[in-house]
């Protein structure tokens, strides 16, 4: 195996671990917010909070897409928005 090739496999792993563990906070986050009965003011802090995650996980994907070799503009698609928007909410590390 050239080193080149296992440089990427261990970025993809990388990227493919960084992902399961934004989900899991995205979904011990909304689990979270689901057992609590608390005030409007409190849920909405919570439900920030869970955005902030969404977002964790959208960053992870898209960084494990362009590792596995998807172009900005596929992943711009998929997520349904315009390549520029993409590129500058998600810039390329």
């Amino acid at each position: 195996m050239t080193a080149l090739l296992e440089h990427e496999l261990i970025v993809q792993e990388r990227c493919a671990s960084q992902r399961q563990h934004e989900l899991q906070e995205l979904l011990s986050a909304a689990e979270r917010a689901a057992l609590l009965s608390v005030s409007v003011e409190d849920l909405l802090r919570l439900l920030g909070a869970v955005q902030a995650q969404v977002h964790a996980c959208r960053k992870a994907v898209v960084s494990e897409a362009r590792a596995t070799g998807h172009s900005d503009r596929e992943v711009a698609r998929m997520l349904k928005i315009h390549v520029n928007d993409f590129v500058s909410r998600f810039p390329a590390a």
